[in-house]
């Protein structure tokens, strides 16, 4: 098995049992191949793609008592959630939004309401987070994950919500081998 990320693909070749993939100068050969990349997955089957961004902080000094959470609100805008990792260690994120410029003032937010919480809270680093969703006209989020048979020999699979990578492997496991 080899596993690559970050590197675009320049074609995929199907012929006879096997499928050659071109990654820069080398060609890689298997009997089958699954395209894990929403963008080349959006690429070659034609299907729309969503970018959004997810603000993230890194937060030391989290007291012990405190529980990781999710606090949702009808504005979007509010909802805040923290996910506790040991050691004081945390994130503090809240939702994904369609705009990079908004990003900063929510980053600032989420920081704001989580010192409100707990004083001692550091920051150590920020970072954006993209999701990219595989969308039809029309849909504004899409939390399925696609798994779609693009030939004989070659597989689409792009996670929708994270959570549901727990069903998607054992999914797609039964479709490719025809068995639980």
């Amino acid at each position: 098995l080899t596993v690559l990320t970050g590197t675009p693909v320049g074609n995929i070749l199907e012929k006879d049992n096997m499928v050659s993939v071109k990654i820069k100068d080398v060609f890689y050969e298997s009997e089958n191949i699954v395209i894990c990349s929403p963008d080349l997955v959006s690429k070659l089957s034609d299907t729309p793609i969503k970018t959004s961004f997810a603000p993230i902080a890194v937060i030391e000094n989290v007291p012990k008592e405190e529980k990781s959470f999710v606090e949702l609100d009808y504005n979007l805008k509010k909802c805040i959630n923290l996910l506790k990792k040991g050691d004081g260690i945390a994130q503090a994120g809240g939702i994904s939004m369609d705009k990079e410029k908004d990003v900063d003032s929510y980053l600032s937010y989420i920081i704001s309401e989580h010192k409100k919480r707990n004083p001692s809270i550091e920051v150590i680093d920020t970072y954006v987070g993209l999701k990219k969703e595989l969308v039809q006209k029309g849909e504004d989020r899409n939390y399925l994950y696609h798994i779609n048979q693009h030939s004989k020999q070659i597989w689409h699979v792009v996670l929708g919500k994270f959570s549901l990578a727990f069903s998607l492997a054992p999914e797609f496991y039964r479709r490719v081998y025809h068995k639980n």
